[in-house]
């Protein structure tokens, strides 16, 4: 709060070092920053030497955002933030033309050849130019709030308030408490598990099956026994790994 309120003045500060108690203090404009010990000091330097040093540290991290408050550096800042947001937009446009044009290609080779049709993708065209047209403005939006003091001190307090909102226990199962960071993680491992059964289905269908001499009808009943009984077991051991007592089942 009192390094806050000093980036705020327009007039310099002296970050000073003065003894007390035969310690060492550091003292920014007369308001009391801090008292350096012994286990601040690494073991081969004194508490009075670090002192100057954090001192001097202080002293240019006042000093540069001194500058960063300075109505002329706002002005370029806002510059930036233009020039930034123009970019940005640019993009944004580019990506939509060149899936305009995507779209309008066949999926058929120039030949006529359907047989060459393109797999069908995981993820649609539009779906993934909404997810880079989200990443290139979250990459803007993220450069803009480094430029500016009070936008920084808001990004590091919503990530300080995020990070320890996800490390705090949501619910308890049994002897085990889970955050919100172990239910991500949990859907990231049933999301992998099922594109893992998607790929060995498709490939158990379209390289092993193919080649024996079963009828259609009975390769699709190998095929989804296939797929429900490994997805099952995929989720069983998922649980397991995961600590739910599964021992009933």
């Amino acid at each position: 709060q009192i390094l806050a309120k000093l980036a705020n003045d327009p007039q310099p500060s002296k970050v000073r070092v003065v003894r007390h108690n035969q310690q060492p203090i550091l003292l920014a404009d007369d308001y009391y920053l801090m008292t350096v010990t012994a286990s601040d000091a690494p073991p081969d330097k004194k508490p009075l030497i670090q002192a100057y040093v954090w001192a001097k540290h202080f002293e240019r991290s006042l000093q540069a955002a001194k500058l960063e408050r300075a109505p002329a550096h706002t002005r370029e800042m806002l510059l930036l933030t233009g020039l930034t947001l123009l970019m940005a937009a640019a993009l944004h446009i580019s990506l939509g033309r060149i899936w305009r044009r995507s779209v309008r290609r066949s999926p058929v080779d120039a030949a006529g050849d359907a047989s060459k049709v393109r797999p069908v993708p995981i993820l649609s065209t539009s779906l993934r130019l909404w997810l880079l047209r989200l990443a290139i403005w979250a990459i803007a939006l993220n450069h803009i709030s480094t430029l500016f003091p009070f936008l920084r001190q808001q990004r590091y307090s919503i990530t300080k308030e995020f990070v320890t909102g996800t490390r705090s226990p949501l619910f308890d199962l049994g002897t085990q408490s889970y955050t919100a960071i172990d239910i991500l993680f949990f859907v990231g491992l049933i999301g992998g598990l099922f594109l893992s059964v998607r790929f060995s289905t498709q490939f158990l269908s379209t390289h092993v099956l193919k080649r024996t001499s079963l009828k259609r009808g009975s390769r699709e009943v190998i095929t989804q026994s296939f797929r429900y009984s490994a997805f099952s077991l995929g989720m069983f051991l998922l649980l397991l790994i995961w600590g739910v007592d599964l021992r009933s089942i």
